[in-house]
């Protein structure tokens, strides 16, 4: 889709002119009514102006076409133009109800109640009002529960929706919602009918809006709206689904933001992301990729994603949190894979649970971190059983869940390269039970990791518990190459699920056809088989987080790739583990999956402080690539800092960062400035004619692999080669320094050394 040779755009802003042209900021129209009234040809703009608040009309675009699109985009500078239903109610006129409820007459029914930028739940009767909800009664009144006084003394905002939507579609096609705010609204705030085709909503905000129990989306509700792609936009404070698209097929959901959705109207309360359909009316071909979806809570009516009713669908590279459960999926044909599973309530992490005779599902490359019951559900008990046919579960990790996977309806298919474990328990219940087999068909078991709990059993095979892997292996002829070792990984307690080298996962697997990638981006297989579990070992070469007990480095032996202990040398400075406390916050990095503890490295005389430990396997020196990252810090002026690759060095004093190879002198890294936290992430192409390096300084870690056209700095040097890491501080300037270090990562790839979450 693209706009047409000769597009015209119009302007809109608050003190703009309905009765001008509107082509030009000069002549700029001043509300949503005119923009409605205009007949928008395909190729068309319109644009809103940055920080203006629109809350006139209810916004009912055009249609362009699939060359080219209508766009409703922003102009000029600031936060994104809003566009509401919302009445702003004055500080006057409000009346004393009784103790600290207040009253202000509403003729217009409001569903929707902000109070300046909080969200004010709903009381079910007047008697029920707390402090902080609103009632409105059918007489046309609004009461508030405000403990802070009467809005005519505080000041205090408060804005009620006054119409059902702020966006409706009613059957156009073709048109981009681009960088707007849609916000209080008494239903849906963007609503799309049957027969709304290729519409885009792209980097958009969705915030307060209630689905009034009339229907289930309070964010987005599309119903038969063809091809409809929702992308990189957040959502927000809704009581309902924060998107909710049904009876279509082609629906993309990509690279979201959703939380804060309250159980609250709907039926009753919302999931972050719902697609729907019925019998009759599927909603095929789906995708629901890399978004982030969290509730509040566990103990939530609902969960963040769920897909069914139909066929042909991708759930991929979602992290979701909390809520009732994480994804569930009712379809057939379909791909659930690279998801983390976060913390999630008793329905647990991935379910296929409604037993409507869902076929062909692949779950692999999943992380189901913690949940309240099953970590993965296959049927569900309590209804009639129905066949499951070509269930494939591989390459997951469910852990510290109660129940492991439980499948409680006949399948064929297979469960195989899993790792089902319990750090938290050592006790926990079954990790693996199924139920039936599908008569004439098989599932086969095998290649998996699976906790031998101390009194319960591990397996339950059609009906029979077994207490150890041996006995279930010998009654079953299932799992004959899976073992019940610990899987041995780099920092579980904090999500860090890369095997170490001397994991028994590593090459047990069995290797799949049609993967090439694990959970965090890798090449799998790379070794002679496929490793167990969502890590395949080898692209992450060296890690150190850090995370050993707080004061004095005592013992330095941790993390991933190293060849014994940090060394220390130097005069009277000081090397020690640190939490935040010291410099909060300082370390922080948006999207980058830090946790634990840091190291400061202190100089006091003058001389080095230096740390250096050696590698487990030198870098370099033959044709590949290999990348590079570490979080720092140079926390005040004077004396250098220096991060060492025997002659690959980053260096900072009292200006910018610089850095070299070994063949080539220190270039400057400019606004990487020697005060500020900065995440450095460097590629080497090594080739035996010579290496090229690309430096980042800070990349958006969110936007993926960069390109290399992007990189701070590109430096060409002869072959080299390194097997050590120093951290030198001095001797420069001043008589106290000290720079903090995390996150050092060298891997095979940008995924590995990034570890988004």
């Amino acid at each position: 889709m693209s706009h047409a040779a000769f597009s015209t755009t119009y302007y809109v802003k608050n003190s703009g002119d309905d009765s001008l042209n509107g082509l030009d900021e000069a002549n700029a129209w001043a509300s949503v009514a005119r923009v409605n009234l205009q007949s928008l040809l395909p190729g068309d703009r319109v644009c809103f102006q940055a920080g203006d608040v629109f809350d006139d009309a209810t916004l009912e675009p055009d249609s362009g076409s699939d060359s080219a699109v209508i766009e409703y985009t922003s102009y000029g500078s600031g936060d994104r133009p809003i566009l509401t239903t919302a009445m702003t109610l004055p500080n006057s006129g409000w009346s004393d109800y009784s103790a600290d409820i207040y009253s202000y007459p509403l003729a217009t029914e409001t569903c929707m109640v902000v109070s300046d930028t909080t969200y004010c739940p709903p009381a079910k009767t007047l008697a029920d009002l707390v402090d902080g909800e609103y009632f409105w009664d059918s007489a046309g009144t609004l009461y508030v529960y405000d403990s802070a006084g009467s809005p005519n003394v505080s000041g205090k905002s408060f804005r009620v929706g006054q119409r059902e939507n702020v966006v409706s579609f009613t059957g156009q096609d073709y048109v981009v919602l681009n960088g707007l705010r849609f916000e209080v609204s008494n239903n849906s705030l963007a609503r799309f009918s049957s027969g709304s085709t290729h519409n885009t909503i792209t980097d958009c905000e969705f915030y307060y809006a209630s689905s009034d129990n009339v229907s289930a989306g309070a964010g987005v509700h599309a119903s038969g709206a063809t091809g409809l792609r929702v992308l990189n936009s957040r959502f927000s404070h809704l009581e309902g689904d924060g998107i909710y698209m049904q009876r279509a097929s082609g629906y993309e959901v990509i690279g979201n933001e959703i939380d804060y959705i309250y159980d609250v109207g709907g039926d009753p309360g919302g999931d972050c992301i719902q697609i729907s359909g019925k019998t009759g009316y599927p909603s095929d071909d789906f995708v629901i990729s890399n978004n982030i979806a969290r509730r509040e809570s566990k103990e939530t009516n609902k969960g963040c994603i769920i897909a069914e009713f139909g066929s042909g669908g991708i759930i991929s590279g979602n992290h979701v949190y909390q809520g009732r459960f994480g994804i569930a999926s009712y379809s057939s044909n379909v791909v659930i894979e690279y998801n983390y599973c976060e913390d999630m309530g008793w329905f647990g992490g991935i379910r296929l649970w409604e037993n409507r005779g869902q076929g062909d599902v692949t779950i692999r490359y999943n992380i189901i971190d913690g949940a309240g019951n099953s970590g993965l559900n296959v049927g569900n008990s309590s209804r009639p059983p129905t066949d499951m046919h070509n269930i494939v579960i591989r390459n997951n990790l469910i852990y510290n869940t109660y129940y492991g996977v439980s499948i409680s309806v006949p399948v064929s298919g297979e469960f195989k390269n899993n790792i089902v474990w319990s750090d938290v328990s050592s006790n926990p219940n079954f990790r693996l039970s199924v139920a039936a087999v599908i008569t004439g068909e098989t599932f086969d078991c095998d290649h998996n990791i699976l906790q031998t709990p101390d009194s319960r059993e591990i397996v339950k095979w059609l009906g029979t518990s077994y207490y150890d892997l041996a006995s279930y292996q010998l009654a079953t002829g299932q799992g004959a190459h899976s073992i019940s070792n610990h899987p041995d990984w780099v920092d579980a307690a904090n999500s860090d699920f890369h095997l170490n080298d001397t994991s028994p996962a590593i090459d047990a697997g069995d290797t799949p056809v049609g993967v090439t990638t694990d959970f965090y981006g890798n090449t799998a297989p790379q070794g002679s088989s496929t490793d167990i579990g969502p890590a395949e070992a080898g692209s992450l070469v060296v890690y150190e987080g850090f995370d050993y007990t707080t004061g004095t480095l005592t013992i330095g032996d941790g993390g991933l790739g190293w060849s014994g202990d940090w060394v220390e040398s130097g005069g009277a400075g000081v090397v020690s583990i640190q939490t935040d406390t010291a410099y909060p916050g300082d370390l922080l990095y948006p999207d980058l999956n830090r946790s634990g503890n840091r190291l400061n490295l202190y100089d006091t005389d003058g001389a080095h402080q230096t740390l250096t430990r050696s590698l487990s396997q030198s870098m370099g020196g033959t044709t590949g690539t290999y990348w590079i990252s570490f979080l720092v810090r140079k926390h005040t002026t004077g004396r250098s800092f220096t991060f060492d690759m025997d002659g690959f060095s980053f260096y900072v004093a009292a200006s910018d960062w610089q850095v070299k190879t070994p063949g080539t002198p220190y270039v400057g890294l400019t606004g990487a400035t020697y005060n500020s936290t900065h995440f450095f992430v460097a590629r080497v192409d090594s080739t035996l004619g010579g290496d090229t390096v690309y430096v980042w300084v800070d990349p958006d870690l969110s936007a993926g692999e960069p390109s290399l056209g992007s990189a701070d700095r590109t430096i060409i040097d002869s072959p080299f080669t390194f097997d050590s890491v120093g951290l030198r501080q001095g001797p420069w300037g001043n008589n106290t320094q000290s720079t903090s270090v995390d996150e050092i990562h060298i891997g095979l790839s940008f995924a590995d050394v990034t570890d988004v979450p």
